[in-house]
């Protein structure tokens, strides 16, 4: 029979229940900060990638797959985009 989990594994070895349960939080807590921090920097990161100075997006650094891996909803996204883009730099120009 197998029980998983630091928490039990402490229980089961003899650890204070109050004291498996503080290292069960704390694991927790840096799982969430990790998945955190990856989010923010994926994030400011892609931004960066594709953003100008002038906080422009940048359609020359928006790569378009081939249409083997293209779907529906990356298609209209890009679209989308370019629709925006195009009707920004329109405004800009007047």
């Amino acid at each position: 029979v197998s029980i998983p989990g630091m928490m039990t594994g402490q229980i089961l070895g003899g650890t204070p229940p109050h004291q498996a349960a503080h290292y069960q939080m704390m694991v927790l807590y840096l799982i969430g900060a990790a998945t955190a921090a990856g989010t923010v920097i994926a994030s400011v990161t892609s931004v960066a990638a594709v953003v100008d100075v002038d906080h422009c997006l940048r359609m020359d650094l928006v790569s378009k797959r081939d249409s083997s891996s293209s779907n529906a909803m990356v298609d209209n996204a890009r679209k989308a985009l370019t629709g925006a883009y195009n009707a920004a730099q329109e405004l800009a120009a007047h």
